[in-house]
């Protein structure tokens, strides 16, 4: 049940990501930003955005991808999944979800103060996504430290699995 429950508890923060990615391409496209000599500077043109924009992108597919093969085992093996099956999935899923909130990091930092106020919809995506990642069945320490016993053939230890 606890890989059922931590999948249906991730969506939503790739969702999210997803969500931040496509809103941070929007907003570029239609945010100048002046410079001291009166020359204003579309933020889409700046190497940097577009750079930050592609990590997010493929970190968001990267994220999604490994969610769905996880689903596609579960759905293969939850009926006789051992210990270290269930231990990699719970660990797979948390993996995923930090992989959102990174991309959604790497937005709202790219995307400047201005991704911080109240009318930016990134603003709330950051929170929700930051609020999600620090729920107890994505706690990467020990969903990680449960994987890594497994792969050496140890009890996980996990209670989360």
């Amino acid at each position: 049940m606890a890989p059922i429950l931590s999948f249906a508890a991730s969506l939503p923060a790739l969702g999210q990501a997803r969500f931040a990615v496509s809103e941070y391409a929007g907003q570029l496209g239609h945010h100048d930003v002046p410079f001291a000599l009166g020359k204003a500077e579309v933020q889409a043109e700046r190497p940097g955005r577009q750079a930050r924009l592609a990590e997010a992108s493929l970190d968001v597919a990267a994220a999604e991808a490994l969610m769905r093969s996880v689903l596609a085992d579960v759905m293969e093996h939850r009926g006789s999944a051992d210990e270290p099956r269930r231990v990699r999935w719970t660990a797979s899923i948390a993996h995923a979800v930090a992989a959102c909130r990174r991309a959604v990091a790497a937005v709202c930092g790219a995307a400047g103060a201005s991704s911080h106020q109240l009318a930016n919809p990134l603003q709330r995506t950051r929170r929700d996504v930051e609020t999600m990642a620090c729920h107890m069945v994505f706690d990467l320490d020990d969903r990680y430290r449960a994987h890594g016993r497994a792969l050496l053939g140890l009890d996980s230890r996990s209670r989360w699995h």
